[in-house]
């Protein structure tokens, strides 16, 4: 088998500040957080105790320093055997049954530092989750069930056969949308003797390629290795034949895990944890905005009424436009009042915009009035003069009350985005101690690819009709 030929050279710390440092400032992120909305009425409180009790699992693994690697794959790919290969013990069930794992499992796991254990960033414990083949759940299910399972694990290993299928592909992708580093593993590559992983690679789509995984990121292993006839012979001249399990071959996955905990570990935790922490703000934002609608709503329309009847009134233009900008930021601070959510300075280019566009909207009304108005003094007395003085008025309100609809929609928009913000937020952390970590390095080289769409067809090689473990059906 020829293997990847593209050199693993990661920088000693990725880091550009300290990494106990950089992770106190991540637990004190998710505490705020925390703090925030644990001050919500207790009945809201209970329509999002999923999200609460995630951000407290966040707050538990940056504490403990504890990092998850999850596995993931198809049924039968050697899952449950990688991991007890990891292990050195059959802690996951085995077996020739079809899904011998239902469920997730955790299992802690002390990683062997090799030569040179001072090269560890930080003290780290690890924990291998085993989860259940994908192809037993469906559709939709299994999607959601690999996400919900990815975002919370530091790292992914993907499991695959030889060539990976295009169904393994499209769920490939599917985690790639979690912004999780992943590994591809390929595994049982003693019955495939003659594969290459680089072919493999470049065969790969390319939004894959593009979003994150390089020739490096595919390891081989053979976890449970085919049985092998050994001959033996007896002092009586006998021979005979017995058949042997070769140990497992996972030196080069436990060489690739050594080297990123090693020299990222710390990143992959305290990244990895804030983008938890920030999903879940986010998730418990929108909740506080779906539930507070009707009222924010009734509030901000009392607002645009005021204006509207402001602009109509005024007598003067510049007081037309100062009233109608100065209520469009009371409507602002009105949404943000009855979400109870800060405002900050994310976004605030945007909602700059709309607030110029509203006034905008605003001068035309002006103009689209003065022109009404000259009608109107052209024609008094007479029922054009009284349409033109009620034309102008309408054409005004009407402008208003849509410059301020429209301030509305992105006002809540930034509101929602702003929610994990402000200077201590954990999206203001994350943006920091990303900035703080070295371009090159592995674990920033996932968050910045670029999000990626399902792939196209993998195409089928003659190598994987071939091969012993070639499925009959193929995606």
């Amino acid at each position: 088998m020829t293997t990847a030929k593209e050199p693993h050279n990661l920088p000693a710390s990725p880091f550009f500040g300290e990494p106990a440092t950089l992770r106190a400032e991540a637990l004190a992120a998710v505490e705020r957080l925390q703090q925030q909305y644990g001050q919500l009425p207790v009945a809201f409180q209970t329509r999002v105790q999923s999200q609460l009790s995630i951000l407290a699992g966040v707050d538990y693994k940056l504490r403990q320093s504890l990092l998850q690697i999850a596995v993931f794959g198809w049924v039968g790919r050697g899952k449950s055997a990688i991991l007890n290969g990891l292990l050195g013990q059959p802690v996951f069930p085995v077996g020739p049954l079809h899904g011998v794992t239902q469920w997730p499992r955790a299992v802690r796991w002390t990683m062997p530092l090799g030569s040179n254990p001072d090269r560890m960033v930080m003290p780290l414990q690890v924990e291998l989750v085993d989860t259940p083949g994908l192809d037993e759940v469906e559709g939709q299910s299994r999607t959601q069930m690999a996400l919900d399972i990815a975002q919370q694990a530091d790292l992914i290993l993907f499991v695959v056969s030889g060539v990976p299928t295009s169904a393994e592909l499209e769920t490939f992708v599917d985690l790639q949308q979690a912004r999780r580093p992943l590994l591809l593993i390929v595994n049982k590559i003693d019955l495939h003797p003659d594969l290459d992983l680089s072919e493999i690679y470049q065969k790969l789509p390319p939004n894959i390629r593009q979003g994150g995984l390089t020739v490096a990121d595919l390891v081989p292993t053979a976890a449970a290795p085919s049985p092998v006839k050994v001959w033996e012979d007896w002092p009586d001249g006998r021979r005979t034949e017995t058949w042997e399990s070769p140990p497992p071959q996972i030196g080069a996955l436990q060489d690739r895990l050594t080297q990123i905990l090693t020299q990222e570990g710390s990143a992959l935790l305290t990244i990895n944890g804030l983008l938890q922490a920030q999903g879940v703000g986010q998730g418990i934002a929108a909740e506080i905005m779906a539930t507070q609608a009707s009222t924010a709503t009734e509030a901000y329309q009392r607002v645009v009424q005021v204006k509207v009847l402001s602009v109509v009134f005024s007598p003067w233009w510049g007081l037309d436009l100062s009233l109608g900008v100065l209520l469009d930021l009371v409507g602002i601070r009105t949404l943000a009042r009855q979400f109870d959510l800060p405002m900050t300075q994310a976004g605030i280019g945007k909602l700059g915009s709309v607030l110029l566009w509203s006034a905008v909207m605003l001068c035309l009304g002006e103009m689209a009035g003065s022109l009404f108005s000259g009608l109107e003094v052209v024609s008094w007395g007479s029922p054009l003069g009284q349409f033109s003085g009620v034309g102008s008025a309408m054409i005004q309100g009407g402008l208003a009350a849509y410059g301020a609809y429209r301030v509305g929609q992105v006002a809540r928009q930034y509101l929602l985005a702003g929610s994990t913000w402000g200077p201590f937020g954990v999206s203001t952390v994350l943006q920091k101690q990303l900035s703080q970590l070295a371009p090159e390095t592995w674990v920033r080289r996932w968050q910045d690819a670029p999000a990626q769409v399902a792939p196209a067809a993998f195409p089928v090689t003659p190598l994987q009709e071939q091969s012993a473990m070639t499925r009959a059906e193929l995606d």
